[in-house]
């Protein structure tokens, strides 16, 4: 790849023939082994993602070398991606943590610190005025910081993040610099991922260093419970399966039967100011589409339609694999800007995504009843890297 054996040059050799090789049996499982690895590969690989809802599909490079030493386990990552709208992000990160085998054995988790930096530009962001009425503006961020994250119990880590912001919106407030502080808390239940429970818990404050009236804290809020809908049946039982188990049981003398997975996920944003200051609105939770960060959220109203101080957020969703990476998904999304139930803003549709190596790396999807046309998008977050 790029004259020397990287860690996971091997890997494509063997595995990338066999996805091709028409007599080879679980094609599929060496096909993504292949895509993960050539997608993955250590030091430097492409990447093709998206940055930010509008900025349209982005492709670039992305890279990690191993800094390990002793008991301590280090890595460096990079990052620098590029849009068809002219979008663009480089960031770089530093992790160290102490290996597996020096740290306590009765929990999976251990501290983590990183540091990082970010430098990005968005030069297409909407911002709604009255009603559907909106106007478009660019944004230019650096962000550099560090965090640290530490486990207190089997299930409840706790940590802290300090940054520096420097913003830079275009044609509307100029130029602004925070600091920002955040303690988190972070839940998960069981200990060991899959996680049946995740949640998060933070305090933000953001400290306007200019003097020109925009400090505000914010507490965020945020949990998923998901469900996998699976059983185990004999096979060699009197009766034949049924139509249900014809469709989700696999054949073996145990049938494993996987009815999809069932997830709801809920989210609260809280905002306060302080003395005569008020919250920019590049700094406002959005709801429609997908946020700034990508994550989904009203699906049946176009990308950052809402915004607000407050808001919050629940998601219903069902999703099922049909074959191999792809699979289908139901959904109801409800919430609104402000900390109100009433004039509550909804909307329930299906999608497909596809995943590879536990992730989903592609997802689209179609919504219906928000009241303005049919939502719909394709976004894509990236291959996992096989560490």
């Amino acid at each position: 790849m790029l004259g020397f054996e990287t860690p996971w040059w091997p890997e494509i050799r063997r595995e990338c023939p066999l996805a091709f090789q028409s007599k080879t049996r679980d094609k599929w499982t060496h096909l993504e082994t292949c895509v993960v690895y050539v997608l993955a590969d250590d030091p430097i690989h492409p990447v093709l993602e998206t940055i930010a809802p509008m900025s349209g599909v982005g492709g670039g490079l992305s890279g990690g070398w191993d800094l390990s030493h002793g008991r301590i386990q280090g890595d460096v990552a990079g990052h620098a991606l590029v849009s068809v709208n002219r979008s663009w992000l480089l960031s770089a990160e530093y992790t160290i943590a102490p290996r597996l085998q020096s740290y306590p054995a009765k929990t999976p988790d251990r501290p983590r610190f990183d540091a990082y930096a970010t430098l990005d530009e968005l030069p297409q962001l909407a911002f709604y005025t009255v009603g559907r009425a909106s106007r478009l503006y660019g944004q230019r961020e650096l962000v550099s910081g560090a965090d640290y994250t530490t486990p207190v119990t089997e299930w409840l880590r706790v940590g802290g993040r300090l940054e520096f912001r420097r913003a830079s919106i275009s044609g509307l407030d100029g130029t602004t610099s925070f600091v920002h502080y955040d303690a988190i808390v972070l839940l998960h239940y069981p200990m060991s991922p899959p996680h049946d429970v995740d949640a998060e818990l933070n305090y933000h404050i953001y400290q306007d260093i200019e003097g020109r009236r925009l400090s505000f804290g914010r507490f965020n809020a945020s949990g998923t419970w998901t469900r996998p809908l699976k059983r185990n049946v004999r096979s060699d039982t009197a009766h034949g399966p049924s139509i249900v188990d014809r469709m989700f049981c696999h054949e073996a003398k145990i049938r494993a039967c996987d009815y999809g997975t069932l997830s709801v996920r809920g989210q609260l944003a809280v905002s306060n100011t302080f003395g005569r200051s008020t919250v920019p609105f590049y700094y406002q939770p959005t709801l429609g589409g997908a946020d700034i960060n990508n994550y989904d959220t009203l699906r049946g109203f176009a990308d950052y339609r809402f915004r607000g101080s407050d808001d919050w957020l629940t998601q219903v969703e069902y999703g099922r694999t049909i074959w191999g990476p792809f699979g289908l998904l139901f959904f109801y999304d409800a919430g609104r800007v402000g900390l109100s139930f009433s004039r509550v803003h909804q909307d329930f549709g299906l999608g497909a995504s596809v995943t590879v190596a536990s992730r989903v790396v592609l997802r689209t999807y179609l919504a219906f009843g928000g009241g303005e046309g049919v939502g719909s998008a394709i976004r894509l977050t990236g291959v996992p890297v096989p560490r």
